[in-house]
């Protein structure tokens, strides 16, 4: 679940652009041993830095000068993907926010079994493979975000990476369509009334 505050007054002196704000959480119930984790966790403050990292460069932070924007992140259920589904969420709900950005953040990850590149994993081929997150904007392919946590062969690596710029690909072709049909949806209400 994300939500989107702003743009605001900070709560500290900025300067020329916005600073984007990314608390990120995750219930105690989402995983199987129940670790109930605070914001001081080694893997939250990671998880919220590379989420800001990635958004740093999408969004027109100097057409909202001396402002902030708050991203916050509640993670209802781990099944995998969490970076990537987070990254994505985040995205849809800036463009719901109306924050101004050059293009969507899409992520996506990947991750080699044998001789195969599997796209989009789960939770259990996580724990069992070698992968990475990909974060990339929308039409440029620009990477913004690339997380690695496990050791790979240089060859593997440049075939995990294509797979997953493709697979941020379609995410974002699907992302145009379902903003580009809900808002032609809100602006027909608004039309007929």
């Amino acid at each position: 679940m994300c939500v989107v505050n702003g743009p605001h007054e900070p709560s500290t002196r900025s300067t020329t652009k916005a600073n984007i704000n990314v608390e990120f959480t995750i219930a105690a119930f989402s995983e199987t041993d129940r670790k109930k984790r605070n914001r001081t966790d080694r893997r939250i403050q990671e998880y919220s830095m590379a989420i800001q990292k990635a958004f740093d460069i999408a969004v027109l932070t100097s057409l909202i000068p001396r402002s902030q924007i708050d991203v916050k992140v509640h993670v209802l259920s781990q099944d995998g993907g969490l970076l990537q589904s987070v990254i994505n969420a985040a995205t849809l709900a800036l463009v719901d926010a109306g924050v101004p950005m050059t293009d969507y953040v899409c992520a996506c990850n990947a991750g080699c079994l044998q001789d195969d590149v599997l796209l989009d994993l789960n939770n259990i081929e996580e724990n069992d493979l070698s992968w990475c997150t990909v974060a990339t904007l929308g039409k440029s392919g620009q990477v913004t975000l690339l997380q690695m946590e496990n050791k790979v062969q240089m060859e593997r690596f440049e075939t995990i990476m294509a797979v997953a710029i493709s697979g941020c690909e379609q995410i974002h072709t699907i992302m145009d369509d379902t903003v580009r049909r809900t808002s032609k949806g809100f602006l027909e209400k608004l039309k007929v009334r």
